[in-house]
């Protein structure tokens, strides 16, 4: 069960809030959201995939930038995701009061959710939820990026350990030191009160999904 006040502080930090209980409902949810044709994009997401959102914007509804696309240039893909209607991503931690936790190795996932695009839907599990700021990090360190670095076979420390070589790293220390052969953990942003209100949609789904 997602708590109140998870939602409550969200929607007071100006984010759409919107509760569904599992992938299905989330994909009901686009469809009837999104307008047909609109152009869309995403950032690299193991929730999209699961809930079967990535399906439902290569099914031809949607004039999709598909970054993953046999030949595709990867670089336009990002550049031109700036330009989109609709950006699909998910978050790496959301927490109790009402912040969303991005990290990324190139920032172009988390410069299109804060940026360019008109509208931003983030998809998040129920298991990405999280006291506070210093959970956050600790999520991505012990659990978010681990597995990520093994799906991607990234040559970080991380994907041979199970955890960032920096135990030390909490909120005055965000990132990953120099001596990381592969790091992808970047770029960080919080994401707190929106200037920009309505822009993103938070889509909480009542079940674990993603890392």
């Amino acid at each position: 069960m997602i708590k109140e006040d998870v939602i409550k502080n969200l929607r007071r930090n100006n984010f759409i809030v919107e509760v569904v209980k599992d992938g299905k409902e989330a994909v009901a949810y686009v469809k009837r959201t999104v307008p047909r044709m609109s152009l869309c994009s995403s950032g690299g997401s193991m929730t999209l995939n699961e809930t079967g959102i990535m399906d439902l914007l290569r099914s031809g509804e949607y004039d999709f930038i598909d970054r993953y696309a046999p030949g595709i240039d990867k670089d336009k893909a990002f550049h031109d995701a700036f330009f989109s209607d609709y950006y699909f991503a998910s978050a790496n931690a959301i927490t109790e009061h009402g912040e969303v936790y991005e990290v990324d190795a190139t920032g172009n996932r988390v410069s299109a959710i804060i940026y360019g695009p008109k509208h931003v839907i983030l998809v998040v599990g129920r298991n990405k939820i999280v006291k506070n700021l210093k959970e956050a990090i600790e999520r991505l360190n012990t659990v978010a990026t681990p597995l990520n670095a093994k799906r991607l076979s990234s040559e970080s420390y991380c994907k041979d350990h199970g955890k960032c070589m920096f135990p030390e790293m909490d909120e005055e220390h965000l990132m990953c030191p120099g001596k990381c052969r592969d790091p992808l953990c970047s770029t960080a942003v919080i994401m707190s009160k929106q200037r920009v209100k309505d822009r993103i949609t938070i889509l909480l789904v009542d079940e674990d999904l993603g890392y």
